[in-house]
């Protein structure tokens, strides 16, 4: 599901197997990075895991990404780092978002990330606090994985790092009154069995999603929080577009 939902929100097309088709090259009229780039910012993706990933190197370029950090790159600003089957861990990952944050630049930035320790095969960094979650045991007994317990750990885990990394903005100076942070998964807990409980069918659907905007912004622009108005995915960008960046 990560690149079904990446292209959704880079160009607005569900095609899990954009990327690496025929059409990877073409001209998308919802291309965000296009977008970004006309409005006078710099375009950086940085993930977790290998730039080649289906075909991503090449496809982030030629959507108009101006540069494109992967794990190697990751691993040689932080040499310790820890990874797992897929990538860097997340605390690493964040590490050089923040690295390339505070890094001088003349443009404003929109830097994308994809971050990838929440992801099976589920382990944690051999350094890493275990944490783990207590659940009733009628929950537990609707999963059919035998490890359920490392998978919430990881799951923790990674929400942590996230909500160190958005900390470390808010206490930053430089950063906390004019940069937007918006967070969000690419698909929810599989394998809890919702379709057999019709009241919760609702919840097959949810994703996590956070959003900080800095005061004036929100001031500026009138922001209403209602927990109620349901949004996707497709509705994050147009957000943070319409708040952040003037007369678009």
């Amino acid at each position: 599901g990560t690149s079904d939902s990446l292209t959704r929100m880079l160009v607005s097309s569900p095609d899990l197997n954009l990327s690496t088709s025929k059409y990877s090259n073409q001209e998308y009229i919802c291309n965000i990075a296009k977008l970004f780039n006309k409005a006078g910012y710099e375009t950086i993706f940085i993930t977790a895991s290998t730039a080649s990933w289906r075909n991503y190197d090449n496809f982030l370029r030629n959507l108009g990404f101006a540069r494109v950090i992967e794990r190697s790159h990751v691993q040689k600003d932080f040499p310790h780092a820890t990874a797992g089957a897929w990538g860097i861990d997340d605390e690493y990952l964040f590490s050089e978002t923040y690295k390339v944050l505070k890094e001088k630049h003349a443009k404003p930035r929109f830097i994308m990330t994809l971050s990838i320790t929440n992801h099976p095969p589920f382990r944690l960094p051999k350094d890493a606090e275990v944490q783990k979650v207590s659940l009733p045991s009628e929950i537990l007994k609707r999963f059919p994985y035998s490890d359920t317990e490392t998978i919430f750990a990881t799951f923790r885990y990674a929400n942590n790092q996230l909500g160190r990394f958005i900390s470390k903005v808010k206490a930053d100076d430089e950063l906390r009154d004019n940069t937007f942070i918006a967070a969000t998964g690419d698909h929810n807990m599989r394998g809890i069995g919702y379709t057999n409980h019709p009241d919760e069918l609702v919840f097959g659907h949810e994703v996590p999603f956070y959003l900080y905007m800095p005061k004036q912004y929100i001031e500026n622009t009138n922001v209403v929080y209602n927990k109620d108005t349901l949004g996707s995915q497709k509705d994050i960008i147009t957000t943070l577009v319409s708040h952040a960046i003037s007369d678009y």
